[in-house]
Protein backbone atom coordinates (compact mmCIF):
# COMPACT_ATOMS: atom_id res chain seq x y z
CA UNK A 1 0.00 0.00 0.00
CA UNK A 2 1.45 3.17 -0.85
CA UNK A 3 2.19 6.10 1.50
CA UNK A 4 -0.40 8.10 0.00
CA UNK A 5 -3.28 5.88 0.76
CA UNK A 6 -2.12 5.39 4.32
CA UNK A 7 -1.66 9.39 5.08
CA UNK A 8 -5.33 9.71 3.93
CA UNK A 9 -6.55 6.56 5.78
CA UNK A 10 -5.13 8.09 9.10
CA UNK A 11 -6.18 11.68 8.16
CA UNK A 12 -9.88 10.23 7.66
CA UNK A 13 -9.71 8.80 11.15
CA UNK A 14 -8.04 11.31 12.90
CA UNK A 15 -11.12 13.78 11.14
CA UNK A 16 -13.97 11.67 12.72
CA UNK A 17 -12.48 11.48 15.94
CA UNK A 18 -12.33 15.19 16.62
CA UNK A 19 -15.12 16.47 13.96
CA UNK A 20 -17.53 13.85 13.25
CA UNK A 21 -19.00 12.98 10.39
CA UNK A 22 -18.94 15.93 8.18
CA UNK A 23 -15.45 16.58 8.71
CA UNK A 24 -14.64 13.14 6.99
CA UNK A 25 -17.05 13.70 4.06
CA UNK A 26 -14.48 17.13 3.44
CA UNK A 27 -11.83 15.56 3.76
CA UNK A 28 -12.62 12.05 1.44
CA UNK A 29 -13.84 14.21 -1.31
CA UNK A 30 -10.60 15.86 -1.08
CA UNK A 31 -8.50 13.36 -3.76
CA UNK A 32 -11.42 12.91 -5.54
CA UNK A 33 -11.21 17.24 -6.53
CA UNK A 34 -7.18 16.59 -6.91
CA UNK A 35 -7.78 14.06 -9.12
CA UNK A 36 -10.14 14.98 -11.30
CA UNK A 37 -8.57 18.72 -12.16
CA UNK A 38 -7.19 18.78 -15.27
CA UNK A 39 -3.46 18.96 -13.48
CA UNK A 40 -2.74 16.77 -10.45
CA UNK A 41 -1.99 19.59 -8.47
CA UNK A 42 -3.01 19.62 -4.99
CA UNK A 43 0.02 20.32 -2.23
CA UNK A 44 2.31 18.40 -5.04
CA UNK A 45 4.32 20.97 -6.36
CA UNK A 46 4.68 25.24 -7.47
CA UNK A 47 2.18 26.51 -10.11
CA UNK A 48 3.87 26.50 -13.75
CA UNK A 49 0.83 27.75 -15.93
CA UNK A 50 -3.01 28.58 -14.78
CA UNK A 51 -5.40 25.88 -12.41
CA UNK A 52 -8.96 26.03 -12.72
CA UNK A 53 -9.92 25.51 -8.99
CA UNK A 54 -13.95 24.94 -7.40
CA UNK A 55 -14.20 27.53 -4.58
CA UNK A 56 -17.02 28.20 -2.36
CA UNK A 57 -18.42 31.48 -1.84
CA UNK A 58 -17.20 33.11 1.91
CA UNK A 59 -20.85 33.90 3.23
CA UNK A 60 -22.74 30.55 1.92
CA UNK A 61 -22.65 26.98 2.95
CA UNK A 62 -24.42 24.05 2.28
CA UNK A 63 -25.15 20.89 4.74
CA UNK A 64 -26.62 17.56 4.11
CA UNK A 65 -30.78 17.52 5.62
CA UNK A 66 -32.09 15.52 8.50
CA UNK A 67 -34.77 13.09 7.35
CA UNK A 68 -38.30 13.77 7.40
CA UNK A 69 -38.31 17.20 7.53
CA UNK A 70 -38.40 20.62 5.95
CA UNK A 71 -36.28 23.82 6.55
CA UNK A 72 -38.09 27.20 5.30
CA UNK A 73 -36.77 29.98 3.59
CA UNK A 74 -35.41 32.28 6.38
CA UNK A 75 -35.20 29.74 9.24
CA UNK A 76 -32.36 29.66 11.23
CA UNK A 77 -30.85 25.85 10.64
CA UNK A 78 -29.11 23.98 13.61
CA UNK A 79 -27.61 21.08 13.70
CA UNK A 80 -28.08 17.48 15.21
CA UNK A 81 -25.86 15.71 16.86
CA UNK A 82 -25.60 13.00 14.21
CA UNK A 83 -23.95 16.33 11.88
CA UNK A 84 -27.01 17.09 9.77
CA UNK A 85 -28.78 19.89 9.28
CA UNK A 86 -32.27 21.01 10.59
CA UNK A 87 -34.69 23.64 11.72
CA UNK A 88 -33.01 24.84 14.84
CA UNK A 89 -33.99 23.65 17.96
CA UNK A 90 -32.61 25.12 21.08
CA UNK A 91 -29.37 24.44 21.83
CA UNK A 92 -28.30 23.45 18.61
CA UNK A 93 -25.19 24.43 16.70
CA UNK A 94 -26.31 27.28 14.65
CA UNK A 95 -24.84 26.77 10.89
CA UNK A 96 -27.12 30.19 9.65
CA UNK A 97 -30.04 31.12 7.98
CA UNK A 98 -31.71 29.18 5.11
CA UNK A 99 -31.72 31.14 1.60
CA UNK A 100 -34.77 28.74 0.15
CA UNK A 101 -37.30 26.07 1.03
CA UNK A 102 -35.85 22.91 1.44
CA UNK A 103 -38.30 19.89 1.35
CA UNK A 104 -36.91 16.49 2.63
CA UNK A 105 -40.01 15.10 4.35
CA UNK A 106 -40.21 11.96 1.78
CA UNK A 107 -36.64 11.50 2.11
CA UNK A 108 -33.75 10.03 4.34
CA UNK A 109 -30.85 11.59 5.69
CA UNK A 110 -28.82 13.55 3.47
CA UNK A 111 -30.68 13.13 0.69
CA UNK A 112 -30.85 17.09 0.10
CA UNK A 113 -28.95 19.63 1.29
CA UNK A 114 -29.75 23.26 2.48
CA UNK A 115 -27.75 26.30 1.43
CA UNK A 116 -27.33 28.53 4.52
CA UNK A 117 -26.39 32.30 4.24
CA UNK A 118 -23.58 32.04 7.71
CA UNK A 119 -22.31 35.56 8.03
CA UNK A 120 -24.07 38.66 7.55
CA UNK A 121 -26.56 41.07 9.25
CA UNK A 122 -30.36 40.22 9.28
CA UNK A 123 -33.39 42.01 10.18
CA UNK A 124 -35.49 39.94 12.88
CA UNK A 125 -38.30 39.95 15.12
CA UNK A 126 -37.13 39.78 18.43
CA UNK A 127 -38.85 39.39 21.78
CA UNK A 128 -38.15 42.30 24.27
CA UNK A 129 -36.17 44.49 22.48
CA UNK A 130 -36.21 47.48 23.10
CA UNK A 131 -34.15 50.97 22.24
CA UNK A 132 -31.53 50.79 24.66
CA UNK A 133 -30.44 47.42 22.62
CA UNK A 134 -27.99 49.83 20.98
CA UNK A 135 -25.14 48.50 23.65
CA UNK A 136 -24.95 45.45 21.21
CA UNK A 137 -26.94 42.59 23.58
CA UNK A 138 -26.59 38.70 22.32
CA UNK A 139 -29.44 37.48 20.31
CA UNK A 140 -30.40 33.52 20.90
CA UNK A 141 -32.96 31.55 19.22
CA UNK A 142 -35.23 28.71 21.06
CA UNK A 143 -36.15 27.49 17.49
CA UNK A 144 -35.96 28.30 13.77
CA UNK A 145 -38.45 31.55 14.05
CA UNK A 146 -38.25 32.37 17.49
CA UNK A 147 -35.69 35.40 18.62
CA UNK A 148 -35.13 36.45 22.29
CA UNK A 149 -32.57 38.07 24.46
CA UNK A 150 -32.63 35.31 26.82
CA UNK A 151 -29.70 32.88 26.64
CA UNK A 152 -31.22 29.96 29.06
CA UNK A 153 -31.01 27.03 27.19
CA UNK A 154 -30.77 28.52 23.77
CA UNK A 155 -28.59 29.08 20.81
CA UNK A 156 -26.38 32.00 20.67
CA UNK A 157 -27.01 33.03 16.88
CA UNK A 158 -26.08 36.61 16.95
CA UNK A 159 -25.48 40.49 18.74
CA UNK A 160 -28.00 43.15 17.77
CA UNK A 161 -26.29 45.35 15.16
CA UNK A 162 -29.40 48.10 14.87
CA UNK A 163 -32.66 48.87 16.97
CA UNK A 164 -34.97 49.39 14.31
CA UNK A 165 -38.42 49.64 16.25
CA UNK A 166 -40.08 47.93 19.32
CA UNK A 167 -39.52 44.24 19.23
CA UNK A 168 -37.41 44.49 15.46
CA UNK A 169 -33.62 44.73 15.56
CA UNK A 170 -30.63 44.00 12.57
CA UNK A 171 -28.73 41.55 14.51
CA UNK A 172 -25.23 40.97 13.07
CA UNK A 173 -24.30 37.10 12.89
CA UNK A 174 -21.12 35.03 12.26
CA UNK A 175 -22.02 31.00 12.58
CA UNK A 176 -18.89 30.47 11.92
CA UNK A 177 -17.22 32.42 15.04
CA UNK A 178 -19.94 31.90 17.21
CA UNK A 179 -21.98 35.12 17.26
Amino acid sequence: MNIFVLLLVALIVTLFALFGPRAVLRAAMWPVHCYTQRFLVCGMTTLAGNVARSYMLGEVAEYPVIASDIIYEGAAVGENAAGYARPLVAADPFLGFAESKVDNAAGAAGDKTVRVKNRGKIQLAIASIAITANDRPKVYASDDNTFTLTSTDNTLIGTVYQWVSTGIAIVEFDALQGL
